[in-house]
């Protein structure tokens, strides 16, 4: 009898503890993955800066994209003629970034005397919330005598929506063989 009793209060403890096993929640984050360094939270996924989405997968569109600095990597050794951009020495550099006919910066000192084959760096510090749009760069040489030069220029977006990873801080615009070439130095507000 006594084993019986013994028994009887093993089966009771194994069943109630059981029983409180059964009762707890379940994890709100089993199964659940979050990509590109996220983590989940409650069940949901905190993705980490630029990215979104259930599972973080998806590119996070930026809500301004600071313009830090503008380097000339490449620019035309002559006119489209043959002949020299100043009478005496190279080119004098200016370049100009605009969306349509707004004209966003354009350098208030150039570089004299520009050298073939070496790069020219702006400092800028230009603020896009238009991050979609498209945008012109052009590269002039500054004429003292009469109107500014055009050496060369792109239209370019900033942000491309079709993006599946994180967009780059250094931005070249230019194709190879082009005679003029820039990057961009930017940074991603989200």
């Amino acid at each position: 009898m006594r084993n019986a009793y013994l028994m009887l209060l093993l089966s009771v403890f194994l069943f109630a503890t059981c029983s409180k096993e059964d009762d707890s929640p379940p994890d709100p984050c089993e199964g659940i993955v979050c990509e590109n360094g996220g983590s989940c939270v409650n069940g949901v996924c905190d993705c980490l800066e630029g990215w979104e989405g259930a599972d973080c997968t998806e590119v996070a569109t930026p809500s301004a994209i600071t313009i830090n600095s503008i380097t000339v990597t490449r620019f035309p050794p002559t006119r489209d003629n043959g002949g020299s951009w100043d009478f005496t020495d190279g080119p004098d550099l200016i370049v100009r970034l605009a969306q349509l006919s707004n004209v966003l910066y354009e350098s208030d000192y150039f570089f004299e005397d520009a050298v073939f084959g070496e790069e020219y760096l702006y400092t800028t510090n230009i603020r896009i919330t238009d991050v979609q749009a498209e945008y012109v760069i052009t590269l002039l040489d500054s004429d003292t005598f009469g109107d500014d030069e055009f050496m060369g220029g792109y239209t370019f977006r900033l942000f491309n929506s079709q993006y599946t990873s994180l967009p780059p801080s250094k931005f070249s615009i230019g194709v190879e063989g082009s005679p003029t070439a820039f990057e961009l130095d930017v940074s991603y507000e989200y």
